[in-house]
């Protein structure tokens, strides 16, 4: 299986790109061990299908859906102001709390914790990435279900 790194630079190549969103599924863990296999199917289908829903409206980005331990994925804005990737990672956040989760499961719930980079002055996506990765641990750690950057 291809890494996340590899995966992501792999799609991002060609593209100059000014912003770096990382996030994934908030409480994945407590997700995982109080619902079946059928729920979590259901749950996770419904999470790539708003996530290419809001990638067909909001195209003007590259979207690498980089699964080394699913679902953890990436953003990456093309030539896009720091406000302009606050606001559309931030919509993406919403319209997964909106969903209609409750459909697949009464008790269910799903939340994104966010980390936006937008500092093109590091020397390396990999730099970028990792300061999106701490933006997203900082998000995690205060009260989750929130976009850092």
């Amino acid at each position: 299986m291809m890494s996340l790194k590899a995966k992501v630079t792999v799609a991002l190549l060609a593209t100059s790109f000014t912003a770096i969103t990382l996030f994934g599924i908030t409480a994945r863990g407590m997700i995982l061990s109080r619902f079946d296999d059928m729920v979590l199917d259901r749950a996770f289908a419904g999470f790539s299908q708003d996530i290419a829903a809001y990638y067909e409206y909001y195209g003007s980005w590259k979207a690498a859906a980089a699964a080394e331990s699913f679902p953890e994925f990436v953003i990456a804005f093309p030539e896009t102001p720091i406000k302009e990737a606050v606001g559309l990672t931030e919509r993406l956040r919403v319209a997964i709390k909106e969903h209609p989760w409750t459909d697949i499961q009464p008790e269910l719930a799903v939340t994104i914790s966010m980390g936006l980079s937008a500092d093109v002055g590091l020397a390396s996506f990999e730099e970028m990435l990792a300061a999106a990765d701490e933006q997203l641990y900082r998000a995690k750690e205060s009260r989750r279900d929130r976009v850092y950057y």
